[in-house]
């Protein structure tokens, strides 16, 4: 299916005009950023818990480790057991 649809696009491409492909390709760009922007919104509070989480590990001289439980907001994550911050 994704070959196909890369085909049609590329064939799109040749035939359309060069101003309607560059806007065509601006405005995917711009849907993409929002997609990322939202993303990044409703996870941002927790990769800060996390990194508060790591920073206070760190700061009492612990081997940082990743406990699900530490990190509020976490819920069905699939680790059952402690990861190692790298």
């Amino acid at each position: 299916m994704y070959r196909i649809t890369v085909v049609e696009m590329v064939i799109f491409g040749s035939l359309a005009s060069l101003d309607f492909v560059w806007g065509l390709a601006d405005l995917i760009m711009a849907v993409m950023a929002i997609i990322n922007l939202i993303a990044i919104a409703l996870l941002g509070m927790i990769a800060f818990a996390a990194l508060a989480d790591y920073q206070k590990q760190k700061k009492s001289e612990e081997n940082p480790v990743f406990h699900v439980n530490n990190i509020k907001g976490l819920k069905n994550v699939g680790v059952t057991h402690p990861i190692m911050w790298i």
